[in-house]
């Protein structure tokens, strides 16, 4: 008595696989676009207001790469760190506050402050912390069906 296995459209599955980096490189790129501009958006309603600089400089980038998808979003300003960390008390010249002081009603001399964080970054990736797991799943699973579709 012989038991016989025969596997078929072995040729047919190397070529379907054969295309995988390309598919899975694709749609985690599409992915982690959208994750990033999400958060960009949180980001952007959680950031604190003025003259709407802060919210205007905060950007994502994607950069797909042979073995990786990197995405991140933030901002290049050079205050943006001391808003999203806070400061000790300090003093803060007329150059450097004048503008802000006198459209809020505190002369044009200097001030002493103490920056109270307003943190905007890293709340705004708390927040995506779901959207993200949920959207790589999804990503898997179109990754999946494009694989058996062939």
């Amino acid at each position: 008595m012989d038991i016989r296995i025969t596997v078929t459209g072995v040729e047919e599955l190397a070529r379907r696989y054969k295309r995988a980096p390309e598919i899975i490189r694709s749609e985690l790129t599409t992915s982690m676009t959208k994750v990033v501009i999400m958060g960009e958006a949180i980001a952007k309603k959680l950031a604190p207001k003025w003259r709407g600089q802060l919210q205007r400089s905060i950007h994502h980038q994607v950069s797909p790469s042979s073995g990786s998808v990197k995405g991140e979003w933030g901002t290049a300003l050079h205050y943006a760190k001391f808003v999203e960390l806070g400061t000790r008390r300090h003093f803060v010249s007329k150059a450097n506050i004048g503008a802000w002081a006198s459209a809020h009603g505190f002369g044009s001399t200097g001030l002493i402050v103490s920056g109270k964080a307003r943190p905007f970054i890293g709340p705004s990736g708390d927040q995506m912390k779901g959207g993200i797991r949920a959207e790589f799943n999804a990503a898997m699973g179109r990754i999946v069906a494009r694989l058996s579709a062939g």
